[in-house]
C-alpha cells in the first residue's frame, strides 16, 4: 500500500554478483538516439543507485535477505557493487552517445515519510545512516562524470525546492532526509 493505493508487490531479488555489463538500457537508448531530431537531446532515465540498494535490501518477500547476504554479506560491499555496475552502464551509455542521464529517485520520499519509516522499524540512526548511504552511493555511481554529460536527478514526491521543503519539514526524519538529499553533487 503506497497512500492507500495498492501497489505491485514484487521486488527485485540478488541472486548472483550485480553487473551493469551488457545492460538492456544501452540498447534502449540507442533507439531513442536514433529518433533524435535537430536541436533534441535523447535522455535515458534510470533507477538512481540508492533506490536500486533500497529494493534489494527492503525485506518484502520471502527469502529476499538470505538470498542477498549469500553475495554480498555487508551494505558496504553492496553498494560498491552497485556503484560499479552504474558506472559500467553509464560509461557504455555515453560511448553510445548519451550526453544526458536523468536518476529517478523515490527513496527519498519512502524514507521521509513518517509511516512507511515507523512501519520498517528504523530508527533515528537507521534513518541518519541509509540518508548517508544514499547520498555516498549516488555520488560513487557517477565518479568521473565526463565534462559534456549533463545528468539530473528526479526525486519523487518533491514537488517544491529543497529550502522550502526544508522550511516545511515538521520531523526530525524529513529534516535529515532533505538535508541529505540537498548534499548531493551535481550529476
Amino acid at each position: 500500500m503506497f497512500h492507500d493505493e495498492e501497489t505491485t508487490a514484487d521486488t527485485a531479488v540478488v541472486t548472483g554478483p550485480i553487473s551493469g555489463e551488457n545492460h538492456p538500457f544501452v540498447e534502449h537508448f540507442k533507439f531513442v538516439k536514433a529518433l533524435e531530431g535537430e536541436g533534441q537531446v535523447a535522455r535515458q532515465t534510470i533507477p538512481a543507485p540508492i533506490q536500486t540498494f533500497s529494493e534489494v535490501t527492503l525485506d518484502r518477500c520471502d527469502g529476499q535477505q538470505e538470498s542477498l547476504r549469500a553475495v554480498y554479506k555487508t551494505d558496504e560491499e553492496l553498494a560498491d557493487a552497485i556503484a560499479a555496475a552504474y558506472r559500467t552502464v553509464i560509461a557504455d551509455l555515453y560511448a553510445a552517445g548519451c550526453r544526458n542521464i536523468q536518476f529517478d529517485d523515490c527513496t527519498w520520499g519512502i524514507y521521509c515519510d513518517t509511516d512507511f519509516v515507523s512501519k520498517t522499524g528504523m530508527s533515528p540512526v537507521d534513518l541518519q545512516k541509509v540518508s548517508e548511504l544514499g547520498v555516498a552511493l549516488n555520488n560513487a555511481a557517477i565518479a568521473g562524470k565526463p565534462d559534456d554529460r549533463s545528468s539530473t536527478r528526479m526525486y519523487a514526491a518533491a514537488t517544491t525546492t529543497p529550502p522550502t521543503l526544508l522550511r516545511a519539514a515538521t520531523t526530525p526524519s524529513r529534516r535529515t532526509c532533505l538535508r541529505m538529499r540537498m548534499s548531493m553533487r551535481s550529476l
